[in-house]
This record gives structure tokens, C-alpha cells and sequence, in this order.
């Protein structure tokens, strides 16, 4: 046997052996590791006196590195240029690239940006705190911010910034123009804290700080403290809230444009549009009810291009080059729209409200009637009951009116004759016909609310909303210091009522405006849900 062949054994040993040790070092299955890393030691220590140096490191029990320092690390005051933040075995160096206030105290919070290296488990929460003085500055400034209309905590992290002042004097775009004093985050309640501020008393704004700039912009959310804030003790610190809202202006823009057939535009917006001016060569529009909706229809059928230069006082200003696509324009358009693009047809769903007036709506405008006094035939279904009636045009020409007043909890058939009404192309209808079942008085509620408020303190001008369980509105009234207001023909379900302090009387809320120190205009909310039967009448006392 050669010395090679020889050795072929032992090489063999040599590989299992390592295959062994590598299977205990790691082994399979077992619980996964959530434990977020910890702190074994800071360096310089933290709360450190005096502090000249240029970075400081914080070292860990296990490999760590940064995840996402840009949004998950707050440095106040903050820094014209940014630290750079590097992961260095079981710790992070922060090194500071800008130079430090003289007698300042510094916070560094750390936001679930420490996470470990193997199953990146986050540590939640870190403060570094030194000062470049004798003393750390230990003074607070606590509060909450929520939306100024749910008066919820909103989803978007806010951005709370103090601007110390002096001469109790504030600048009119103070936020807009000068970088903060302090700044922190709310957490996911609303919640925030400006920790460790010297001294003196502070203008206190919440924005949604984008753009990661610290100044306020036309386009963001924000919030502001009426008056100046003292700095105080967190034991003896006085919270703060803030209303936070946006005005349509500030947030309105285009959200959805272009063809849905040839011949017919539509433009969304964010939000509904006061008083439209639209350019167009040969066309007419319409807004729909929620005013969020333009329709546009070109009075040559076939068009397939147009420039539209659309504004509004609610913030629009735009000039819209738009181009017929076929494959979208099908995709827009239902099943049965595609089958029927060459006739204007009827569509209704749903049980019919009997006190409610019977219509017809169509997807063209629609130009004009013939034989229209006796179109309409209606059957009674019940006692087999025929009439004949007629059909007018509705004012905003995308429909029609049949004069009839229904009985309650009765079944009708009813047909619309051929060639009664022609839509804005010339395009007749062919027989429409359809069943329809009334609803009756027995199937509602009622809800009467006796109103009142403080008129020296709130005024005397106010909106009542009724809100549907998630908040939405589902009816309102304009009602003054001391009214009755009823909410009549309200299908059975859990409701809520909310106030709108209407300062401005214009009968609707208004977001805040900063510029103009405005405050978002108050909305008080009903301290309990109302839970309305069929056939029932509730009394409510609602007081602010």
C-alpha cells in the first residue's frame, strides 16, 4: 500500500469529525430567537458631562446592525448635518459630522432601529443623552395629537417641533422657514414627549414632515398650540392637544383622469371640488353628488383626444393632455355598457324608498323626449292595476323623472316605451323595462335630537351629522344654538351624532389654517351609540 493510499483513511476520519463538530455548533430545529439585543456598555457613558467628542459607541450582546437610521433615528436639537451611524461587531458608532451647540444637552432616540444581526429583532426603544455643559438639561414638554374630525390618533407618524421664544413674539411662518429648537415623534396613540429642553417657553407644531426637511409645506398635515408652552418638569409638565387637519386646498389634486369611452372623460379628485371651470372645445359636463367626479362628454361621439384645462378654488390648477385607449376604456366600462355603447338603457338597483321620487338614469346626457305624456306604463302588481304616465327631463339632463307617487309595500312592473328618449348623440332608447318593490313607513326609524350649546362659548351656528358605525356620515343638518332636528326614514342600525361648531357659518367644517393662526373648527362627538329598531322613535338630548 502506498503512503497516499494510506493517508485516505484518516482523511476520511478528518471530514466526519468536522461534519460533526459543525452539527452541534449549529443546531436544527429549536425555538426561534426573539430576544431584541441589549445594551452591555455606552462609550462615553451615557449622560455624559462635557462632552467634546466626535462619536460616541454603543456596544451590544450579540451582532447588531442599523435598519432604516433616516426614519427610525431622531436626533433633537437636531443637526444641519446628519450623523453617520455604522454597525461595528456587537455595537454602533455614531459619528458626528456637524458642529455642537455650546451648554446644550442632546437626546438620541433610537426607534426600533437597533435590530439584531441573525433574526433582526428590533430593540424598541434607546436614548443616548449627553450635553456639551455642566449640566443635563432635564426639563419636558408632553401632549397628544388626533385628528381634528374622528379625534383619533392618525396613522402617519407626525413630527412635533418646539421653537423656543424669547420675546413671546412668533412669527407668522415660523414653522415654514426656520429649523426647530427641539423636535420628537408622536407615538401610535397620539402620544409625545420633548425631553431634556432647557428652560423657557416654546411655539409647539405638529406636521407630517414628508419631505424630512423640518418645515412645514402647503401639502402636509399639521397642528399648532395657540399659545406659547412652558417648558416644565416632567412630574409637573401640563399636557398639551393638538387638533391636526388639512385644508381641501392643501391636499386636493387629480387622483384619476382619462377616457371611458370614446367621446366621454372623467376626473377624480381627492377631494370634492367647490366651483369647477373647465376648458374643453365642444363638450358639456357634470359633477356627480359627492362633487369628487367630473364627467365630460364631447358633443362629436368619436372624439379620441382633448386638452382639458381644469380649475377650482379648492386647489386645482391643472391642463390635462388625454388620448382614447382602447383596452382601458373596456376595462372601464361594464359588461353590459359594452353591449349596449349605441343605446342609451335604464339602471336602478334595490328596494325603492317609498317616499322617495322614481328617476331614470342614464350613461349619456340625455337631449330630448318624444311621445313623453304617455311613455311610461306602470302595472300594479298587486290588484293588477295599470296607468299610463309620463316622463320629464331632469334638470342636470342625464335622466328623466316619471311623475308617480307608489304605494308603500306594493310590487310595480314597469316599461318605458322605444324611441322615448334620445340621449346627447341622437341615440334612442329600446324598451326598458323593470320591477320594483316599495318599502314601507313600518321598515324605518326616526331619530329627534334636542340640540343645545353654550352660545357665549361655542356660538350659534352649528352642523348635527348623523354617522353610520364606522364614522361615516349619512345625513346632516344645519341647526343653531337651541333646535329639534329629526332624522326621519333611517333604516334600522347602530348610529352616531356629532357636532360642528360652525364659526364661520358656511355649513361645513373647516381644517385649520397656520398662516392665519386658525384652528380647525370644533367637532364635538355624542357620548353614545344609538341603536335604532324598524318602526321606532328615539329621543336624544345632545348638549355641548
Amino acid at each position: 500500500m502506498s503512503f497516499k493510499m494510506r493517508l485516505i483513511p484518516v482523511a476520511i476520519m478528518v471530514v466526519l469529525l468536522v461534519a460533526s463538530c459543525a452539527k452541534q455548533g449549529y443546531p436544527s430545529g429549536g425555538p426561534k430567537d426573539v430576544t431584541p439585543p441589549a445594551v452591555v456598555a455606552m462609550n462615553p457613558p451615557d449622560r455624559t458631562l462635557n462632552f467634546t467628542q466626535k462619536e460616541f459607541f454603543i456596544e451590544f450582546d450579540e451582532y447588531v446592525t442599523v435598519k432604516d437610521a433616516e426614519n427610525n433615528i431622531l436626533v433633537s436639537p437636531p443637526m444641519k448635518t446628519k450623523p453617520e451611524y455604522t454597525s461595528k461587531g456587537h455595537g454602533i458608532r455614531v459619528r458626528l459630522r456637524d458642529t455642537l451647540l455650546p451648554s446644550s444637552t442632546y437626546l438620541f432616540q433610537f426607534k426600533s432601529a437597533i435590530v439584531d444581526f441573525t433574526e433582526g429583532n428590533p430593540l424598541p426603544s434607546l436614548e443616548y443623552v449627553f450635553s456639551t455643559g455642566d449640566e443635563i438639561d432635564s426639563l419636558s414638554i408632553m401632549g397628544s395629537v388626533h385628528d381634528a374630525v374622528t379625534d383619533e390618533p392618525r396613522k402617519e407618524v407626525l413630527t412635533v417641533m418646539a421653537y423656543s421664544v424669547t420675546d413671546n413674539t412668533v412669527s407668522d411662518s415660523l414653522a415654514m422657514s426656520e429649523q426647530p429648537t427641539y423636535i420628537t415623534r408622536t407615538n401610535a396613540d397620539g402620544s409625545f414627549a420633548l425631553n431634556h429642553i432647557k428652560p423657557g417657553h416654546y411655539h409647539i407644531v405638529a406636521l407630517e414632515d414628508v419631505d424630512k426637511n423640518m418645515r412645514l409645506a402647503a401639502t402636509e398635515l399639521m397642528a399648532f398650540v395657540d399659545s406659547l408652552v412652558p417648558a416644565r418638569l416632567p412630574t409637573d409638565s401640563v399636557p398639551v392637544a393638538m387638533r391636526v387637519s388639512s385644508t381641501e386646498t392643501q391636499r386636493q389634486r387629480i387622483t384619476k383622469s382619462g377616457f371611458v369611452a370614446k367621446g366621454h372623460i372623467q376626473i377624480v379628485t381627492a377631494a370634492p371640488m367647490l366651483a369647477p371651470k373647465v376648458e374643453i372645445d365642444s363638450a358639456m359636463w357634470r359633477l356627480n353628488a359627492k362633487r369628487d367626479t367630473l364627467n365630460i362628454w364631447s358633443y362629436n361621439e368619436l372624439c379620441d383626444s382633448a386638452r382639458v384645462v381644469l380649475s377650482d378654488t379648492s386647489g386645482l390648477a391643472d391642463t390635462l393632455n388625454l388620448r382614447f385607449r382602447e383596452r382601458q376604456s373596456r376595462r372601464n366600462m361594464s359588461q353590459k355598457q359594452q353591449q349596449n355603447k349605441n343605446f342609451i338603457h335604464a339602471s336602478k338597483s334595490g328596494a325603492f324608498p317609498y317616499f322617495d321620487t322614481l328617476r331614470l338614469r342614464f350613461d349619456t346626457p340625455v337631449s330630448r323626449l318624444h311621445n313623453a305624456d304617455s311613455a311610461v306604463t306602470i302595472l300594479n302588481l298587486s290588484d293588477s292595476t295599470k296607468s299610463v304616465l309620463g316622463l320629464t327631463l331632469r334638470p342636470d339632463s342625464l335622466g328623466a323623472t316619471i311623475g308617480f307617487v307608489p304605494q308603500q309595500g306594493t310590487s310595480y312592473d314597469i316599461t318605458v316605451s322605444p324611441r322615448t328618449v334620445a340621449d346627447l348623440y341622437g341615440h334612442w332608447n329600446d324598451t326598458l323595462n323593470f320591477k320594483i318593490q316599495t318599502s314601507k313607513a313600518e321598515d324605518y326609524g326616526k331619530i329627534i335630537v334636542k340640540f343645545s350649546a353654550d352660545a357665549p362659548r361655542f356660538g350659534t351656528d352649528f352642523v348635527v351629522q348623523l354617522l353610520d358605525d364606522k364614522k361615516n356620515v349619512v345625513t346632516e343638518k344645519r341647526v343653531a344654538a337651541s333646535e329639534t332636528v329629526t332624522f326621519n326614514h333611517l333604516n334600522p342600525a347602530k348610529y352616531g351624532l356629532r357636532a360642528i361648531v360652525d364659526r364661520n357659518a358656511n355649513g361645513k367644517w373647516d381644517a385649520g389654517d397656520y398662516l392665519q393662526r386658525r384652528q380647525p373648527e370644533e367637532v364635538i362627538y355624542f357620548e353614545k351609540q344609538l341603536e335604532l329598531r324598524a318602526n321606532w322613535d328615539m329621543e336624544e338630548r345632545f348638549e355641548l
